[in-house]
């Protein structure tokens, strides 16, 4: 198990209300560094009936380097949406640019 529960008294489930577990990894495997990011930490709801089982927020979210590999699959991605190759980097990670998809003919 990669995992360590920090705490039984996280944040209420946003679905049921309880409690969640508090979770966080117990080392930092080549998976997650593999990925643009990963969470630092993250909740887990105990109650048995509830549909919500892993409620992640944005302020425990650890952005990796960028790899040339990932660079270069965000310039293909920039490419088929008709971005500039400028809005690459800025499509990485998750992050947003002020330009409206919609906008562009595909």
């Amino acid at each position: 198990m990669t995992n360590v529960i920090v705490g039984s008294s996280g944040d209420p489930c946003p679905r049921c209300g309880r409690a969640t577990e508090i979770r966080e990894h117990r080392y930092i495997t080549a998976k997650e560094l593999r990925r643009p990011f990963h969470y630092s930490r993250w909740f887990f709801c105990r109650n048995p009936r509830c549909k919500t089982s892993t409620i992640v927020l944005p302020e425990y979210r650890v952005f990796n380097a960028v790899t040339p590999e990932t660079e270069r699959r965000m310039t293909a991605i920039a490419g088929q949406l008709g971005l500039p190759e400028s809005n690459a980097q800025a499509l990485d990670c998750g992050r947003h640019t002020n330009v409206r998809i919609s906008s562009y003919k595909l």
